[in-house]
């Protein structure tokens, strides 16, 4: 499913049918197959086929930045995925109540994101969920 929402919305239907301002949530899927795929996106939009919906504007990656965040699952290493894709559409998700979702975020921060600065765990933790809901201000 991540993929064919992905590539869907990457091949040239993000300036067309469905809509700029489309935007997807794609969690409990976790980010394992996002580097590859990505790669495999811009690698196709540069073999220099015209794509089936339209001309693209810029490279499918540039657009999943801009319409996709994705939730890491919490054994995921965080830092490969970020380091590959950036770290713009990487939200956090706790997956609480099941069984395997984290029942403290705090504990998440710790194992997961250590290695980041201050505005990288901001990031994650609220700032890319709340520019992907449109979520300005009031936040601090």
């Amino acid at each position: 499913m991540p993929c064919c929402a992905t590539s869907t919305r990457c091949s040239g239907r993000s300036t067309g049918a469905i809509g700029p301002r489309v935007r997807v949530c794609l969690s409990e899927q976790g980010t394992v197959w996002l580097p590859y795929l990505l790669r495999k996106l811009d690698a196709t939009y540069h073999l220099g086929r015209p794509a089936r919906f339209g001309k693209l504007d810029r490279r499918p990656s540039e657009i999943f930045r801009e319409h996709f965040v994705v939730a890491p699952f919490p054994e995921e290493n965080v830092a490969r995925v970020v380091d590959e894709v950036g770290i713009e559409p990487i939200v956090f998700g706790s997956d609480f109540p099941h069984a395997e979702g984290l029942a403290f975020p705090g504990d998440y921060v710790a194992a997961q994101l250590g290695g980041f600065g201050e505005p990288q765990v901001l990031a994650i933790m609220r700032d890319n969920l709340a520019r992907f809901l449109g979520i300005t201000g009031g936040a601090s």
